[in-house]
């Protein structure tokens, strides 16, 4: 039994050599190619089992490469997983107008990838296509697409907003250990002109010490002025 390869359309050396290492932990074969267009010439001579392809890419997009491997004959059957950034919904309806199979958003999790894309190569989705009319923005758009496709784009979408999710409530308690934190001096300070303490927020009367180490992150160190110095020496001789 041949071994799957896996065909990769990926112009970022970086997202290029972080595709290689997550799918070489598996036992198929990896090809890896820079742009839509090479990506096309190397499904025609390779027949890969799975084509996984970043959108943004010189001389041919992503969506372009997926929509010319639906419509060559001999690929139309080759499950394509677009890796996209889902950032507006003209994005979503490219997905499905170009027939791909999949989505990732990125950043993507290398785990979650490897279960789409053993799922993609133990299973390959049948289409059983049918026409959708969507509005989008004001304007009616007829998609051609199967239930099978309509859900994964679902699930990426639903991935995506999950993260985000997830890294704003991150962000958020970061915020908040950062204010819990940091504590800041502002505006006019009662202080007695006599001995100097200052009235807190409830009205007590603290020493300046404790007052700023409860507002501000500040710590004391003790020593002596040069004036009280030669206050107390002044004092101490006989």
């Amino acid at each position: 039994m041949n071994t799957p390869v896996i065909l990769v359309a990926e112009d970022s050396l970086t997202q290029a050599e972080l595709l290689r290492h997550t799918l070489a932990q598996t036992d198929w074969n990896v090809t890896v190619t820079s742009d839509g267009r090479e990506a096309l010439a190397a499904a025609r001579r390779l027949r890969p089992a799975l084509v996984i392809s970043d959108v943004v890419m010189p001389y041919m997009t992503g969506y372009e490469l997926c929509h010319a491997l639906k419509q060559d004959a001999t690929l139309a059957a080759v499950p394509v997983i677009l890796l996209t950034s889902m950032n507006e919904p003209g994005d979503i309806i490219k997905g499905l107008a170009c027939g791909a199979d999949d989505f990732m958003t990125k950043p993507y999790d290398p785990a979650a990838l490897l279960v789409r894309v053993r799922r993609m190569i133990e299973h390959p989705p049948s289409h059983q296509d049918q026409t959708h009319e969507i509005v989008l923005q004001g304007t009616t758009v007829n998609i051609t697409a199967s239930r099978f496709q309509i859900f994964n784009l679902l699930l990426a979408t639903y991935e995506d907003v999950a993260q985000k999710n997830k890294e704003l409530r991150e962000a958020n308690s970061r915020l908040e250990d950062a204010l819990h934190t940091i504590k800041t001096l502002r505006g006019f300070i009662p202080i007695c002109s006599y001995c100097k303490k200052i009235r807190n927020d409830i009205g007590y009367w603290q020493q300046v010490e404790a007052y700023v180490t409860e507002h501000s992150t500040a710590s004391f160190t003790h020593g002596i002025c040069p004036e009280c110095e030669t206050k107390l020496l002044a004092e101490s001789e006989p």
